[in-house]
């Protein structure tokens, strides 16, 4: 791997504007990181009551280092991606590609139809973004370019930083943030390719902005370049540093967005469904798969289970007895056998429902019907805990 390889795939917009354990002036304690799959993010700014506040009622600004963009250009790009990934980037039967500024959630997968990559595949103009993990960019740029021969298709691992803003000023703190455009209400599986021109950069760049409702709320993800990231991110969240009492934006770290999101049920990649998992157990099939458009990798298998309606196991919320809160990787176990038959994946308590601890978990067929009642360890002792459906707020 060279080194540009290496610099394109890590990107950290705030490490290098905070030192060790400073939080941002005006936004309260010490920060803390965590590690996520080999990349440290902040866990929280040390106020993670006030972060989780920004998603619900304003808006919470995210630095993900741990996600990285595939770039393809050339004039065969989308028609050669559309051979491997599970949802439609080409129009096969016109032998056009579809209108740009689309944003298209899909998987890669391998022969035996299990997931190699979560993404969002990006339709410019002039270029398709595959967003997904970094821990995964260069595997899927490796599979991918083994399969290139003779497509106008070219590879690149743009310069590029990842930014969130979550929560209903969403699209307000983004457009007065030095973004020219209209960033109002647009709906999830639109991409804008607008301008930004931050306080203190030189000259306006282009940046992509679409749309990821992860946590129940407006969420706008943004693909920004690297040259004007940190600027961005200051105008994201500076001017609201000394708003007291309600806050218009705010950074927040991962604790307070995985708590929003699992109460909204969204299952991630890597967390709650694995390489180990097919597209039918993910849990955001209708979302990632389309059934409809023909050949790809793995397509056989995936088109035979939607063929019998048949799944093993599945992505499902459960709801713990009591507000005890089971760790993640808990063996959920049937209660009249003992038997395990799934795993907790993802556990929060949630604050909008008076503090009941929920997650998201693997469930083996039959016991992922709504309704089923199973037992958990959680908190010192045998809970009980109820298949419910999603999301929980």
């Amino acid at each position: 791997m060279s080194g540009a390889e290496i610099a394109a795939s890590y990107k950290s917009v705030i490490a290098p504007l905070y030192p060790a354990s400073q939080a941002p002036d005006g936004v309260g304690g010490e920060t803390e990181t965590v590690d996520y799959a080999g990349t440290e993010i902040v866990l929280t700014f040390g106020a993670p009551q006030a972060e989780y506040a920004a998603i619900r009622k304003a808006a919470g600004v995210m630095d993900l280092p741990q996600k990285a963009v595939l770039e393809l250009t050339g004039k065969d790009r989308n028609s050669f991606l559309d051979n491997f990934l599970t949802n439609q980037l080409f129009d096969k039967a016109g032998k056009k590609d579809l209108p740009s500024m689309k944003a298209v959630r899909a998987f890669l997968l391998n022969g035996k139809g299990r997931i190699v990559a979560d993404m969002q595949a990006l339709l410019l103009p002039e270029k398709t973004w595959l967003v997904m993990d970094r821990r995964v960019v260069l595997p899927v740029k490796t599979i991918l370019e083994k399969y290139h021969f003779t497509e106008k298709a070219i590879f690149a691992l743009p310069e590029v930083c990842v930014l969130a803003v979550h929560g209903p000023n969403a699209a307000m703190v983004v457009s007065t943030a030095g973004v020219a455009g209209q960033i109002g209400a647009f709906a999830v599986g639109e991409v804008l390719n607008p301008t930004a021109m931050p306080t203190g950069t030189d000259a306006a760049a282009p940046i992509a902005v679409y749309r990821q409702d992860v946590c129940g709320v407006p969420g706008l993800e943004l693909v920004v370049p690297a040259a004007i990231a940190q600027s961005l991110w200051k105008a994201l969240t500076e001017p609201y540093a000394k708003q007291q009492n309600k806050r218009d934006s705010r950074p927040i770290g991962w604790a307070a967005f995985n708590t929003a999101r699992v109460e909204a049920g969204t299952p991630l990649f890597g967390i709650d469904f694995t390489e180990e998992s097919l597209a039918a157990e993910s849990g955001v099939f209708e979302s990632a798969v389309s059934v409809t458009k023909g050949c790809y990798l793995g397509q056989e298998i995936v088109a035979r289970m939607y063929a019998r309606q048949v799944v093993a196991k599945k992505v499902v919320g459960v709801k713990v007895e009591g507000g005890h809160l089971p760790i993640e990787g808990a063996a959920l176990t049937d209660p009249a056998t003992s038997n395990e038959v799934g795993r907790v994946t993802s556990s929060t308590v949630s604050p909008l429902l008076s503090g009941a601890a929920v997650g998201l978990a693997v469930v083996k067929k039959p016991f992922f019907e709504v309704g089923t009642v199973l037992s958990v360890p959680a908190e010192g002792a045998m809970r009980q805990a109820t298949v419910v459906g999603t999301p929980f707020v």
